[in-house]
């Protein structure tokens, strides 16, 4: 999950079906964590990251096997604060936190994005079926936060490269980091 992204997802345990539910009839939001190991179990709150997406759920859908299908808006990067718990889920405190460039990082900006489209080319190379969509979005994206984040979520496959890109609030260090891991990748 990254902010400005819509997210069509499923919630197939109890728990995260009951607080998606609480949070549609409530009209709240939801903190979207990545479990850092998905065999552990979802009631430890260490086998979380500590920071996720604040999330506006649009809809929700019951299926019949008892799962929810959900459809929620990601709006900002939220550092988790505290988490209480409230019967069948938790309750989350988080810093809802946005950094944004003036003029979109100008000259600098500029150098970071012309650079991640050079090593972006060479990583989609290697995946030919989404190389021009992909270009073409991205062609059009000026803000070096935002594009480190589309990028992100479109092609690096490792969620702990995910995770570390989510994790960086500042927009440069976000396009850099990026960088790294393409260059990484390709």
């Amino acid at each position: 999950a990254f902010p400005g992204v819509t997210l069509n997802f499923e919630c197939k345990d109890s728990l995260g079906s009951a607080a998606v539910t609480a949070a549609a009839a409530t009209d709240s939001f939801v903190i979207l964590l990545t479990q850092k190991n998905p065999t552990a179990a979802e009631e430890d709150k260490e086998a979380f990251y500590s920071v996720g997406v604040l999330a506006k759920i649009r809809q929700t859908v019951k299926n019949s096997d008892g799962g929810t299908r959900v459809i929620a808006e990601g709006l900002c990067r939220a550092p988790l604060a505290a988490v209480i718990e409230l019967g069948k889920f938790c309750i989350a405190n988080v810093i809802s936190k946005t950094v944004i460039t003036d003029d979109n990082g100008g000259i600098e900006g500029e150098a970071y994005i012309r650079e991640a489209n050079k090593v972006l080319q060479g990583v989609v190379r290697f995946i030919p079926a989404v190389a021009d969509d992909i270009m073409t979005h991205v062609s059009t994206i000026k803000n070096p936060g935002l594009y480190a984040d589309f990028v992100a979520a479109n092609i690096l496959t490792r969620y702990e490269d995910k995770q570390a890109i989510l994790e960086c609030f500042e927009p440069m260090v976000r396009i850099d980091t990026l960088i790294l891991l393409m260059k990484h990748e390709g």
